[in-house]
């Protein structure tokens, strides 16, 4: 039996949005495997539209493409930014998105992306690589004027630097993320790809740590529920693939504080598999009928800043925090000395100007 990628992907509105504006995607190539997940974001609500439009330009530009897989998935993910800007950008709203793509073929594992959505290397319950955000918090820490923990809790943690669309037509070129090298697939490894509704409340060595103990289906189930449980505050994604013969059967319950969680939670209900639901994503055969074509849809709400996102800075250095006014405390008005007061008072001045007066005549 040959070693293969077994996928498994959810998403979820979360418990804070009404609408679902992640759109993923797995698609056979070949013999090769394409794995997106894109998340959409601002313009006059049409976020959800972006991520579709860049998940499904990004799977035909791989499909049509012949050039070796690190320029395919670059010239992918370019054609996504200027589909986006084109059929969507206007002077009234730029909706955009991120967009994170994996290339499998043979073991060798292809990575480019745009923004702050993740691929993550994983292996004996351990991280070995992930992608690098492209956010104005990352630039700073990247610099050394900001520490991590002070990024994950910086009020500009969700400006990104880079993003498919959200930038007029005429825009120049966005810069696209790509590892220079490959990831080479052990048995047993996997990866994960997610949106920021996921990784915002789910530390890395947690999807690290729960995948391992998992199948792909399980697994990309039980990250997301974890989000939700944690206060789902957006849109949240999942793929997970374990690169392997067969996928492993798995025996028991949720293990460490995961399955404290679990307890003190009960009664919440989890989130269906979304995998066979019509949406904004998909997971295809290349052979499938289309109607046989398994969907999903999901959302999320990166910052602007005034209106725009962040452009990308070529150079770190001057990048700086935005100036923002400090808020105004409200007027309170403090209260005025009783009547009581007011007459101890009157009467210890006239004792003491009788006493300097008797004082100075004798």
């Amino acid at each position: 039996m040959s070693t293969t990628l077994h996928i498994h992907g959810v998403s979820d509105p979360g418990r804070q949005h009404p609408r679902n504006e992640d759109s993923w995607m797995t698609s056979k190539i070949n013999t090769a495997q394409l794995l997106i997940v894109c998340d959409g974001m601002g313009g006059m609500g049409a976020g959800d539209k972006a991520s579709q439009l860049a998940v499904q330009t990004i799977t035909d530009a791989v499909r049509s493409s012949s050039l070796p897989p690190r320029p395919r998935l670059q010239a992918a993910l370019t054609a996504a930014d200027n589909a986006v800007r084109l059929a969507m950008c206007t002077k009234q709203a730029k909706p955009g998105s991120t967009a994170v793509a994996v290339y499998v073929e043979s073991n060798q594992a292809t990575v480019a992306w745009v923004g702050d959505s993740r691929a993550y290397w994983m292996r004996g319950g351990a991280m070995l690589a992930r992608t690098t955000d492209h956010k104005l918090v990352q630039t700073l820490v990247d610099r050394g004027d900001m520490t991590e923990e002070e990024a994950r809790n910086s009020r500009y943690s969700n400006v990104l630097t880079r993003s498919i669309g959200g930038r007029a037509p005429d825009a120049d070129p966005i810069e696209i993320g790509v590892l220079q090298e490959s990831w080479v697939l052990q048995a047993g490894d996997q990866l994960v790809l997610a949106s920021d509704g996921l990784i915002d409340l789910v530390s890395d060595e947690e999807i690290a740590e729960i995948i391992q103990e998992r199948t792909p289906k399980d697994g990309a189930q039980y990250l997301v529920d974890l989000a939700n449980r944690r206060g789902g505050h957006d849109n949240i994604t999942a793929i997970v693939a374990l690169w392997a013969e067969q996928v492993p059967t798995f025996v028991g319950q949720p293990f460490g504080h995961h399955q404290a969680e679990e307890k003190a939670t009960e009664g919440f209900a989890p989130t269906r598999d979304t995998t066979p639901v019509s949406g904004g994503g998909y997971a295809e055969d290349e052979d499938e009928d289309e109607d046989d074509k398994a969907t999903v849809l999901a959302s999320r709400s990166h910052e602007f800043l005034s209106g725009h996102l962040m452009p990308d800075t070529p150079e770190p250095a001057e990048v700086r925090p935005p100036t923002v006014a400090p808020a105004k405390r409200p007027a309170v008005s403090k209260p005025g000395p009783s009547p009581a007061v007011i007459v101890i008072g009157v009467f210890l001045a006239v004792m003491l100007v009788g006493g300097v007066v008797l004082w100075a005549a004798g």
